[in-house]
């Protein structure tokens, strides 16, 4: 057993490291293993590791808990909880990276050396302890294989697109749009009936100056928390996001700074079809405002 412990004593990585499979990082400061407890309601921290992150210039706010609890660990030990801390966790699991912010902890006091990590928070993202962490126990996967194969668009026609055309533009005019200027919509629309698509397809980026922002002084990374989704919008953002993985639009970085929250929208009479949107209000609320001209039409 003290060899076992030694052990995971030595998988500890400070100053930030990704967490691997069946480690956590903490605060982005601490990386060390952690256990499961799928029969546990709260999840808990050595004191040793607490110190370890104060030590690293963590800034902690330790709870005193209102009475001391003695509770039962592995192999029978009986642990000790003073206080409590809320912590940033980045957890790998089989699924792939998860982050849980402020989660409570409680701080077990010596000799207790491992991270235990409950189950309500876990749940409470939606995620089956029993079944990712029984692969983590036996190592990564072999192979990432994504049993959702979307495939890629075929290119539609341009006769179907141009049908679509017509549609739209028959449809604007029996929804109030000026029946005098009908002929010109329809020229200006079909000038431009390259740019159409009714699938999303891998085409070129825009050719288009890149906005560049400015971050406001003394401003703190975003990163939004985890939100529950309906089933039909949680079907439409796993499926739409990984369509844009594969087209090259967009690509992972779970260990980014920042982080928006997407937003499905239900489209105009179709509630059961979304629209990705993301909020960027907070990240808009950081920048320094740029001053734009627009044309005037008029």
């Amino acid at each position: 057993m003290k060899e076992i412990r030694e052990a995971a004593r030595g998988r500890v990585k400070r100053i930030g490291e990704a967490p691997a499979p069946g480690e956590v990082l903490v605060n982005n400061l601490l990386t060390i293993s952690y256990l499961a407890d799928t029969g546990s309601d709260e999840t808990y921290i050595p004191r040793q590791y607490l110190d370890e992150l104060e030590g690293l210039g963590a800034t902690v706010k330790v709870l005193a808990l209102p009475s001391v609890e003695v509770k039962n660990a592995a192999g029978g030990n009986k642990v000790v909880c003073r206080e409590a801390v809320t912590l940033d966790l980045l957890l790998q699991t089989a699924a792939g990276q998860v982050h849980l912010s402020e989660v409570y902890c409680k701080v077990m006091e010596d000799p207790e050396e491992d991270f235990i990590l409950g189950n309500d928070s876990l749940k409470a993202l939606g995620i089956d302890v029993n079944d990712q962490l029984s692969q983590l126990a036996a190592g990564p996967p072999a192979a990432d294989v994504d049993p959702f194969d979307l495939g890629v668009p075929e290119v539609v026609p341009p006769s179907e697109i141009h049908a679509k055309l017509e549609d739209m533009v028959a449809a604007a005019g029996d929804n109030g749009f000026d029946k005098e200027y009908l002929l010109s919509l329809r020229e200006v629309v079909f000038e431009y009936e390259d740019v159409f698509r009714i699938d999303l397809l891998a085409d070129p980026p825009a050719d288009v100056e890149p906005l560049r922002i400015t971050l406001r002084a003394d401003v703190k990374p975003f990163r939004a928390r985890p939100r529950r989704y309906a089933p039909a919008q949680s079907t439409f953002l796993r499926e739409h996001v990984r369509l844009l993985e594969k087209m090259g639009f967009v690509r992972r970085n779970n260990m980014s700074l920042w982080a928006c929250a997407a937003v499905p929208v239900p489209k105009a009479n179709r509630p059961n079809e979304f629209r990705l949107t993301i909020d960027y209000r907070p990240v808009n609320a950081a920048t320094i405002p740029i001053a734009v001209v627009f044309r005037n039409y008029h």
